[in-house]
């Protein structure tokens, strides 16, 4: 099982840098990871990379031990799906503005009862079924970010997610004020 590199650095407390590209290109992929950077956004809701794209630039981040990480075209589970199944090792889903978008987006990256990824034995990430646990990898490589702009920035999103999750507001300041302060090394109050 391939591990995801990024989030082993962010739960160790390590910075994760990384860079956005929004047009088909493995090279720079490639140069991405030579040039020291830990993860690649491949945008495909506002670049032009299609499916075959983003899974050559997946195998180019393999080679270099970075770690892909995609934004579909929509927050459709399909779209998710497509892109995880090319060898994205996390997603950036676009358009979660209500507990249910992100109730269906976690979902979407997710196998077993109540999930809503079909297992597809065979794929990139599965390792072309050579020995690769996929429902392994899923539950614990599998990067997941909502994103939302358009109703009150990434706030919104934030509030969407805890609800879909059952977190209460008093907890999700608790959980963004110790997440910004470890990643982003604020000093206290």
């Amino acid at each position: 099982m391939r591990e995801n590199l990024m989030k082993a650095r962010l739960q160790r407390g390590e910075p994760a840098l990384g860079c956005s590209l929004m047009f088909p290109s493995p090279q720079i992929v490639e140069m991405l990871g030579y040039a020291g950077f830990h993860w690649v956004l491949l945008d495909c809701e506002h670049g032009s990379l299609s499916l075959a794209d983003v899974e050559i630039m997946c195998m180019a981040a393999d080679a270099v031990g970075i770690t892909p990480i995609a934004r579909p075209k929509s927050n459709a589970a399909s779209e998710i799906q497509s892109v995880l199944d090319r060898g994205a090792q996390g997603v950036q889903v676009p358009h979660v503005n209500t507990a249910d978008n992100a109730r269906r987006a976690v979902s979407a990256v997710k196998f077993g009862p109540g999930a809503g990824r079909g297992l597809a034995a065979g794929t990139r990430p599965d390792r072309w079924g050579l020995g690769a646990k996929m429902t392994d990898f899923a539950r614990t490589e599998i990067m997941k970010r909502h994103d939302d702009w358009s109703e009150g920035k990434v706030t919104h999103t934030a509030w969407c997610l805890a609800e879909a999750r059952g977190v209460t507001p008093d907890q999700l300041g608790e959980l963004v004020t110790a997440n910004a302060e470890r990643l982003f090394k604020l000093p206290p109050k």
